[in-house]
């Protein structure tokens, strides 16, 4: 086997491998996006469905608070017209 020959095979061998680690990069990357993707909207929808289930407890604790402010100014209005005879 002559130097020629030696260099055309460390050649060769060098290229296959390169391709052969520019394939696996291909497809880890293409995989990795994949998963990455599959994580990603799993977690939005997880967390979207917690951001729902608290803007509903706000909402309900909002009303039942306004209700009791509601109540709050009826009972003084009513108090204070029954004390000073006046409609406001």
């Amino acid at each position: 086997m002559t130097t020629n020959e030696v260099w055309q095979m460390a050649g060769a061998l060098i290229t296959s491998f390169g391709s052969a680690g520019a394939v696996l990069w291909g497809l880890s990357h293409f995989l990795g996006k994949v998963w990455a993707n599959r994580i990603f909207e799993s977690d939005r929808a997880k967390y979207q469905k917690l951001i729902d289930e608290a803007r509903t407890e706000l909402d309900r604790t909002t009303r039942k608070v306004q209700a009791g402010l509601d109540h709050a100014v009826y009972v003084s209005r009513a108090q204070f017209e029954a004390e000073f005879g006046r409609s406001a």
